[in-house]
């Protein structure tokens, strides 16, 4: 995660110029909020989360973040290894640690769901086939603060996730 004052529009900038180039074995994408700003009392200032879910182990997925987007600073400790069903508990709100016999229960799901969007309003995603200009992200982020309780995500939807062969 980054804040503004952690050079956060530069990376989401150069976000857009690297997704399209990885792997197809990655998905990755970002979000947008406004928070309280941690460095500022009183303040607010608006927060890049970066996730993905890369198929396959650390060992691969390092090296490829670190020779294609060295800008976002991705370390060993900011990943975790699990099976491919486990991300869906963690998309939705659950713990990670939660059982995976909690996806069967759809009021618990439901609710889940709902917790995971918390105090935000709305939430919405866009997808684009080639990057934005900088005009348009300082847009979005201005727009972001006179927000309250929206976040907005942006991730790669164009590249085919599947061979065709």
């Amino acid at each position: 995660m980054r804040t503004l004052e952690q050079n956060a529009r530069e990376i989401v900038h150069r976000w857009q110029y690297v997704i399209d180039k990885l792997s197809n074995n990655v998905f990755f994408m970002v979000v947008l909020s406004r928070v309280v700003n941690p460095v500022q009392a009183n303040a607010t200032t608006i927060q890049a989360s970066f996730n993905s879910l890369y198929l396959g182990g650390i060992e691969g997925s390092m090296p490829m973040m670190d020779a294609k987007f060295p800008d976002l600073g991705l370390k060993r400790e900011n990943c975790v290894e699990m099976s491919w069903v486990k991300p869906i508990l963690y998309f939705v709100g659950n713990p990670l640690d939660a059982p995976l016999e909690s996806l069967l229960d759809r009021t618990i799901f439901a609710t889940r769901s709902t917790k995971f969007i918390g105090k935000f309003k709305a939430s919405r995603s866009e997808t684009s086939s080639s990057p934005r200009g900088d005009c348009f992200i300082g847009w979005r982020w201005r727009w972001l603060f006179g927000r309250r309780d929206v976040r907005l995500g942006y991730g790669d939807f164009s590249k085919p996730r599947i061979s065709p062969n």
